[in-house]
């Protein structure tokens, strides 16, 4: 470490993790050693000497972290690191932030110089889909299994008749399901909000689009049944301008929800450059009754400085992160816009 760095207590999951060389804080900004975190998180991690490159694999979910020119490529994408990756006593070190692509949730708290990473449940709700969608032709036929929210039912042209066509969602993607109608009688009603384990082969259309012919569906329950989402009050702001955020959470079963102690969710803004504009943790009610909804509201206010993107707009991305399973559908909105448009806005994938 350089001379002013100051050494951070690193907690995964609410638990420090053995470190060969201590995170630290350099001019603003928290280096973890990167092989150490991830392989605390369950990844598969390898080193490439040669070209520089930490490659990770947890459930079937590839991500690779190119240090030589400082780029983190995840879900088939591929995003810059704000600063380049750097070696100290042989250990590969990376900006804290660059592991929300690898879909960490980052908590820095300055006060106590504590860093806060939580991992994603790769194995719940939240990113099958995107994974599944991500190697189609390994699935392209077979029976799958993949959680997510309903999104209500779509226009399919592809459908067949007999057939009914609903969206099953999740944090970073969206696929339209098939299931059979008998005459007016719909075997399962796919109620908008409505968390579920949907198994069946996976089938693609003449125009390509993927889709799973409905087999059985399991609705959730515990932590996983419950209904969030992201939204804020317009899909692009002028520079400066307030931007409200709103979190709805509810319980739309039948029975009720306890969430007990890891009911911690953390809100962000990130650009597209992986630069974090605001974050924030809120608590989440232990117990949610059946249909219970309960509402946060934000108020961030929009940057004023232009962008890359045409007459100088700039992306960001609203998204939730939770320790307990409990996700939401991310939210994509532009700033630098002369006219914003104006109207609640949320995202179906």
């Amino acid at each position: 470490m350089a001379g002013g760095a100051i050494v951070v207590v690193l907690l995964l999951n609410g638990l420090q993790i053995a470190l060969p060389e201590p995170a630290f804080l350099e001019e603003g900004r928290v280096w973890v050693p990167a092989r150490a975190v991830l392989e605390a998180a369950g990844f598969r991690v390898s080193w490439d000497a040669d070209g520089q490159l930490l490659s990770v694999d947890k459930s079937g979910w590839p991500g690779r972290i190119d240090a030589a020119h400082a780029r983190i490529e995840a879900a088939g994408e591929s995003h810059p690191i704000d600063a380049i990756p750097r070696h100290i006593s042989g250990v590969l070190f990376v900006p804290a932030g660059a592991l929300r692509h690898l879909l960490f949730g980052v908590e820095w708290e300055a006060e106590r110089r504590t860093l806060r990473l939580v991992t994603a449940r790769f194995g719940g709700a939240g990113l099958q889909i995107r994974r599944l969608l991500d190697r189609p032709l390994e699935h392209l036929g077979n029976q799958v299994t993949v959680a997510g929210e309903c999104g209500g039912a779509v226009e399919e042209a592809a459908a067949q008749a007999g057939v009914l066509a609903w969206a099953l969602r999740d944090a970073y993607a969206s696929i339209v399901c098939h299931s059979e109608v008998d005459g007016d009688r719909i075997s399962w009603n796919p109620r908008h909000g409505l968390r579920v384990e949907v198994s069946g082969r996976l089938g693609m259309a003449a125009n390509g689009r993927l889709h799973i012919d409905v087999g059985t569906i399991r609705e959730l329950s515990g932590a996983g049944a419950v209904a969030c989402e992201l939204a804020t009050d317009r899909a692009a702001y002028d520079w400066g301008a307030p931007v409200l955020i709103e979190l709805y959470v509810a319980n739309p079963t039948a029975t009720a929800i306890d969430l007990g102690s890891q009911r911690r969710a953390g809100l962000s803004i990130v650009d597209t450059g992986n630069r974090v504009h605001w974050e924030e943790w809120v608590d989440l009610p232990t117990r949610l009754e059946p249909g219970e909804e309960v509402e946060f509201a934000f108020v961030w206010e929009a940057p004023e400085e232009p962008g890359t993107g045409p007459e100088g707009t700039r992306e960001f991305v609203l998204e939730m992160h939770s320790a307990a399973g409990v996700w939401a559908v991310r939210r994509w909105f532009r700033v630098g816009m002369s006219k914003p448009s104006v109207g609640r806005v949320v995202q179906y994938g």
